[in-house]
């Protein structure tokens, strides 16, 4: 049993309580800067009705670990402010009181971000939402130690998340990075110069000084796969797809399996393929129709529907 089910049956024997947000919370408006006011350099952001910083003051209004929701603009967005900030006037602060932890409170309305948008007026222009229609939400109050544990795992996910987010930017970095020759085209002819100058590792920049001294040959698709479209066998004949073994891919193989597949979810059988050959495995497919460009490589001999393209290679190259 996990410790919040324990804790559930013995501190809220008979269930949570669940009291409206104005019963259990202030909802502060913030006071009005204007542009002229407004530093591009100051010690305290200005959160206003966006999803960003408005500029920055050199005061505050607003302590730290605030919840903060945007009056207007993204009227209903949730955000938690970490540090000492000028609520604007378009933005309204949620302050809690004794029967809930803060952070607890910034969890249930995130989960409830697409209500809060729901309740707000978006035929007005720009979106608004009123305080009232905040107040009158509906939350529920697990005894503190309860909210204490839930934090405690919410904000385990959060940090991993954020960690997550930023190796993802770091791998894009790389990958951009190490994939871009455009600048040490052979064809160029400062490419030498320009290898140099670049920032690869440097056992990757020794084997581009060794093995392509003048830069890196570029070609066309077309020169090094030979390119085939896929089709789908007739659905009418069952002998094409009864107790079939051959692969036959389509989109939803890549949406449930990703981008490197290794069976698809049907088959079809040899007398689907009327004399034509399979696609030898380790070809690419491109979807050319509806979702363009949604690709996937094939380890496996196969075929797909008529909106993949194949490429199969025509010489070595190296596949990842």
């Amino acid at each position: 049993m996990h410790k919040i089910e324990r804790l559930l049956q013995t501190l809220a024997p008979k269930g949570v309580e669940f009291r409206k947000l104005g019963e259990v919370c202030e909802i502060i408006r913030g006071k009005r800067v204007t542009k002229k006011e407004i530093l591009d350099k100051g010690k305290y952001p200005v959160v206003s009705g966006g999803i960003g910083f408005m500029g920055y003051l050199n005061e505050y209004n607003r302590e730290e670990n605030t919840i903060t929701i945007a009056q207007y603009g993204t009227a209903g967005f949730v955000n938690w402010q970490n540090q000492k900030f000028w609520a604007n006037d378009v933005c309204f602060s949620v302050i809690p009181k004794e029967t809930l932890i803060n952070r607890y409170l910034y969890y249930v309305l995130t989960n409830m971000q697409n209500y809060l948008y729901s309740i707000s007026n978006r035929s007005a222009i720009p979106y608004s939402i009123s305080s009232n229609n905040i107040m009158q939400i509906t939350i529920p109050i697990p005894p503190l130690e309860i909210q204490q544990e839930i934090v405690k795992i919410l904000d385990a996910f959060t940090e991993l998340n954020t960690e997550l987010k930023a190796r993802k930017k770091q791998y894009e970095y790389y990958q951009n990075m190490l994939l871009d020759f455009n600048d040490i085209n052979q064809n160029h002819k400062d490419a030498k110069e320009k290898l140099a100058q670049k920032p690869y590792p440097k056992r990757l920049k020794t084997l581009l000084q060794t093995l392509a001294p003048k830069g890196v040959e570029f070609k066309t698709l077309e020169e090094v796969f030979e390119i085939k479209n896929g089709y789908t066998p007739s659905k009418n004949n069952p002998e094409f797809w009864k107790n079939g073994t051959i692969p036959w891919f389509r989109m939803e193989d890549i949406r449930e399996n990703g981008r490197i597949l290794k069976d698809s979810i049907q088959h079809i059988t040899p007398k689907a393929l009327k004399g034509k050959k399979l696609f030898p495995k380790n070809s690419i497919i491109i979807s050319t129709t509806a979702t363009i460009g949604e690709h996937a490589l094939l380890i496996v001999d196969s075929l797909a529907n008529q909106r993949f393209t194949f490429l199969s290679k025509k010489r070595i190259v190296i596949l990842l």
